[in-house]
């Protein structure tokens, strides 16, 4: 019986924790850019947007991608060579706003190289 009572208990946990899945379906379109938690200024020009397909596939400025989610990461990939091609930690701040952050080295000289935070928000397309 406790064995019984054990496993039900067991698919219950298992199954209210892999209930959360993020909607990453629809276009998105990007409402503000920061390095280093500095807003950059928006640039002059058509609006981004990013969109996700079924199939796992993303148009990501305006480039044709494919998308695994692991944990809290957002890895693209070239749909033709299946190289990764971008990497993000990802947080949806509400139901159609979505953050996505990547760090990026910079060589500065022959012997400093620095660590840039760049964090983008998106918005939820209609």
């Amino acid at each position: 019986m406790r064995y019984l009572i054990s496993l039900v208990g067991l698919f219950i946990l298992l199954s209210c924790s892999s209930s959360e899945k993020n909607n990453f379906s629809g276009d998105w379109e990007l409402v503000n850019l920061f390095r280093d938690n500095e807003a950059i200024p928006s640039l002059e020009g058509p609006t981004i947007i990013s969109s996700f397909r079924s199939e796992n596939l993303v148009f990501y400025y305006n480039t044709l991608m494919y998308y695994k989610v692991q944990d809290d990461s957002l890895f693209f990939y070239d749909e033709q060579t299946n190289d990764l091609s971008r990497a993000f930690k990802y947080e949806f701040m509400e139901a159609d706003i979505l953050s996505l952050k990547f760090n990026r080295k910079m060589k500065l000289d022959s012997v400093k190289i620095i660590n840039i935070t760049y964090e983008s928000i998106w918005s939820k397309v209609d």
